[in-house]
């Protein structure tokens, strides 16, 4: 038995009875993220032994705005599992390699690191990131899984309402079989070109109990006069999976104007989204 998941939740156990541990060293405009995912499944197939697959993903970030144009982000992604032998993680346990596969290989790897820059109208990142178009059909982060796939790749986008452009070059592509599998990087020589034009408007907010970023954005929101769907995510893992795929990440508030998305964010950063928009903000 891994002896990771307890020795984690010892860890996450003594911040909540010391919550200001570390938080006197994060900057006011810095954020500092911790997402814990548990994940089961279980697997039959003909020709294998069965699987059984109890995972838990581990994402530490931060984030921090430069001044109200650049920011950058760094964020370090785990999997451990409570018994590597029950399941085949696409090859890399050689224990298991008569069982059934699903593919949440263990290991740590840097997610996401990029440097990013935004106006009223334009937008720019640059590094590992989280890339996902429309419905995520041909370009998306693979979000069930508990390593999701992220792109070495240079994004930018111009927004006037009711039309963005998105273009983007990705000269790497890092699946969801992690750093250590022969397929687990594919260099790439790929360009991106999408244009989203939008013909009916509407807002939906994910949020997470307890969240004070949701709180403010709600009240950015309310303030503005905006009429808006509210999503918790907490309880509901259909809405959770829905927030994943539209964002690329787990984290909350994540705001959608049909299809463009802003994730994991404060005030400071949602009125310029608002803005750059032609939406509403408050007075």
């Amino acid at each position: 038995m891994n002896t990771y998941i307890p020795r984690l939740m010892r860890v996450i156990f003594s911040l909540l009875i010391h919550p200001t541990i570390g938080a006197a060293d994060v900057p006011a405009n810095g954020k500092l993220s911790l997402t814990l995912i548990p994940r089961f499944e279980s697997v039959q197939q003909t020709g294998r032994q069965s699987a059984s697959a109890l995972t838990l993903g581990t994402n530490l970030g931060y984030t921090h705005a430069v001044n109200e144009q650049f920011s950058f982000s760094v964020e370090v992604e785990d999997t451990r599992a409570a018994d590597e032998d029950s399941y085949n993680p696409a090859g890399l346990n050689p224990r298991s390699t008569n069982r059934a596969v699903v593919a949440d290989p263990t290991g740590a790897e840097i997610n996401q690191a990029w440097v990013s820059y935004q106006d009223d109208i334009f937008a720019a990142k640059i590094g590992r990131q989280a890339l996902v178009l429309n419905n995520a059909r041909f370009i998306g982060n693979v979000g069930w899984r508990q390593n999701m796939q992220t792109f070495d790749a240079i994004q930018a986008t111009a927004t006037s309402a009711p039309l963005k452009f998105t273009c983007a070059y990705l000269n790497q592509i890092n699946r969801i079989l992690g750093d250590d599998h022969p397929a687990g990087q594919w260099d790439s020589d790929y360009h991106l070109l999408n244009l989203d034009w939008k013909i009916t408007e509407g807002l939906q907010l994910f949020v997470k109990t307890g969240c004070p970023w949701c709180a403010h954005a709600t009240d950015v929101l309310n303030r503005a006069g905006h009429k808006y769907q509210e999503i918790n995510v907490t309880n509901d893992s259909d809405a959770w999976d829905q927030m994943k795929t539209l964002s690329g990440q787990t984290k909350a508030p994540v705001l959608d104007w049909n299809g463009d998305v802003l994730a994991d964010f404060g005030t400071e950063e949602l009125v310029p989204f608002l803005k750059a928009r032609g939406l509403a903000v408050p007075a």
